[in-house]
């Protein structure tokens, strides 16, 4: 089994013309999103680069070394990826350009993208294929809600932003669109071909999902969702939970994983032969039964109470003054403590449930043997979430 450095490795020195862009090459280059591009990439379609004139930029600066660390949700080796694809026959004369980085902490959006020109030689006037990738959910806490926002509506600040996004570019780039993402950057993804303007439309060749969340059925059950979804591809690794939020229509592949549990939503651990991926029949029963409970559970909470209960964990979250997850991570022990102290004045209306979610997140920071966790499952004695039977 190899994995996205090994097919990199061993497959680099064949271009497009021998080997046809796949699935993996698409996963590839999403993953590349989660890397910081300021001052390397303009936002500007007509300072595009290419991917090796992008990596000599990157590793020039002087905050070459900070830039490896992408925090406790982005596997590190995303920079030696990034050095083995711009060092390719394969990709490094792909153009890169648009790229975008905003975290609005008010408006509680994290926000990034950037665009691949497959074909890049010449004028933009001309084919130059954009392909438009999202980010997903990075380190950052206002990241994470933005995630946890996604169940009480559509239309959250970063799906309008990958939408003008998308219409821009496609306006400024001529060609076959592709847009991909993973994680949150897949529901991303999906939402800006869905709503791409009409004019474009007629353009979009592939829509690349890789983990990403659903939707309501206030998007689902749209005549543009329903147009866009036989050029949906989407992917979820074999112990899928982020990927399994909300509803889903259409087919999916899984993917096979070296790692464990939540850590198969790193697309580095998911499994390739050849060309392609190693693939499972179906998802793991436990990702089924786990977000079969998850998202009945939240089918029982009005989108108020849900409100509520986003609000109250978040606002524990930031009592400990962190930024990002791995903030909080760095110093969990001490951490832990002011966020149970800032749970204990929770509203009773929905301090069971907002009590579980903290729960959960602090679960997902450390492993078995930390004492922090202990603490948390002392402290926090309520009843796991149970799959019930539809009524149906």
């Amino acid at each position: 089994m190899a994995d996205l450095i090994d097919y990199v490795t061993w497959r680099g020195d064949l271009t497009f013309e021998k080997d046809t862009f796949n699935d993996i090459d698409a996963l590839i280059l999403a993953q590349l999103s989660y890397l910081d591009f300021s001052g390397v990439i303009s936002n500007d379609p007509k300072e595009h680069i290419t991917l090796k004139d992008a990596w000599q930029r990157f590793e020039s600066l002087a905050d070459f070394e900070t830039r490896h660390d992408l925090g406790m949700v982005i596997n590190r080796r995303t920079v030696s990826l990034f050095e083995l694809v711009a060092k390719s026959k394969r990709f490094c004369n792909i153009g890169v350009c648009c790229f975008v980085n905003q975290i609005d902490v008010e408006n509680e959006e994290q926000f990034a993208a950037l665009t691949f020109l497959l074909k890049p030689k010449g004028a933009l006037r001309k084919a130059c294929n954009p392909f438009i990738i999202y980010r997903g959910t990075d380190d950052t806490i206002v990241g994470w809600k933005e995630d946890f926002n996604l169940a009480l509506s559509q239309d959250v600040p970063s799906q309008k932003d990958a939408v003008s996004y998308a219409n821009a570019v496609a306006m400024q780039c001529k060609g076959s669109i592709l847009i991909g993402g993973h994680s949150k950057g897949g529901n991303l993804a999906v939402y800006a071909g869905t709503f791409l303007e009409k004019s474009f439309k007629k353009r979009l060749k592939q829509v690349y999902n890789f983990d990403g969340p659903g939707f309501t059925q206030s998007v689902m059950g749209t005549e543009q969702y329903k147009n866009t979804l036989p050029k949906i591809k989407s992917w979820y690794p074999f112990f899928s939970v982020v990927g399994m939020f909300f509803e889903h229509a259409g087919d999916y592949t899984v993917v096979d994983s070296c790692q464990k549990g939540l850590m198969q939503h790193d697309p580095m651990s998911w499994q390739i032969l050849g060309n392609k991926f190693v693939c499972k029949k179906e998802l793991s029963p436990k990702s089924v039964a786990l977000n079969s409970s998850i998202n009945l559970w939240l089918d029982g909470i009005s989108i108020e109470k849900r409100k509520k209960i986003i609000d109250s964990v978040f606002s524990a979250l930031e009592s400990t003054g962190a930024l990002t997850n791995s903030e909080i991570e760095a110093h969990l022990l001490k951490n832990s403590r002011k966020i149970l102290k800032a749970a204990s004045s929770i509203d009773d209306e929905v301090r069971d449930e907002a009590k579980e979610l903290i729960r959960l997140i602090i679960d997902s920071l450390c492993d078995e043997s930390s004492i922090a966790k202990k603490i948390v499952s002392a402290k926090i004695d309520l009843p796991k979430l149970s799959v019930r039977k539809s009524s149906k």
